[in-house]
């Protein structure tokens, strides 16, 4: 199945059952901030079909930012609490291979603090660790709480309005586009007809001049 195709069926499930596209986006929200649930989720990619989808009429704007908004931040406060609870455990045997990553979210998070909860939200491989990272190095409850939902809102925000404007956008595009169209093909009518009526005219004169 081609992506064409796939859209296709996606958004004729979506216009169907709205459900299904409001549970994506929840859901997306929400794994993404997972530690390695996160790597496997496309929620920029969800986000930016339920922008299309809003404008198409299938989906509400508000409910879609206000799920993706609520599913980013209680998804971040599961990932604090598990960090807050296993600490370092990503250092034994069984998360030895991931560890590289859970490091990277480290060294980033020493070295940004908030901001870089505010940030990881659109680093696709630092997002599913930081807030695991933040409740393992202690990171105060409120002061993480602050940084989620601003990151959260903002995101939800400006992927969604990816989605969004492309639609309307491409609407206005295909619309001109068919008004260029109508242009063309007056021009071109005309331009046939004014060829075909100076040769008729041509003949005509020459038709006349031999009499």
């Amino acid at each position: 199945m081609d992506l064409l195709a796939l859209f296709g069926t996606i958004t004729t499930y979506v216009a169907t059952y709205h459900f299904v596209g409001y549970l994506a986006v929840f859901t997306g929200a929400f794994l993404e901030t997972i530690p390695f649930s996160g790597l496997l989720v496309p929620s920029n990619i969800i986000m930016v079909l339920a922008g299309i989808f809003a404008y198409e009429g299938y989906l509400r704007v508000s409910s879609v930012i206000g799920l993706a908004v609520l599913g980013g931040i209680l998804g971040d406060m599961l990932s604090w609490w598990l960090g807050k609870k296993y600490n370092h455990s990503y250092q034994s045997k069984p998360l030895a291979k991931k560890r590289a990553s859970f490091e990277k979210a480290e060294a980033f998070f020493i070295a940004h603090g908030g901001k870089s909860i505010f940030a990881a939200r659109f680093v696709g491989p630092l997002r599913p660790f930081i807030a695991f990272v933040a409740g393992a190095c202690g990171m105060p409850f409120f002061t993480f709480v602050f940084f989620s939902i601003a990151s959260a809102v903002a995101w939800a925000v400006a992927f969604f309005s990816l989605g969004y404007a492309f639609e309307g956008s491409l609407e206005t595009a295909l619309a001109w586009l068919r008004k260029i169209d109508r242009v063309a093909l007056g021009v071109a009518l005309a331009v046939i007809a004014f060829f075909l009526l100076r040769r008729y005219w041509k003949g005509w004169w020459n038709a006349l001049l031999r009499r």
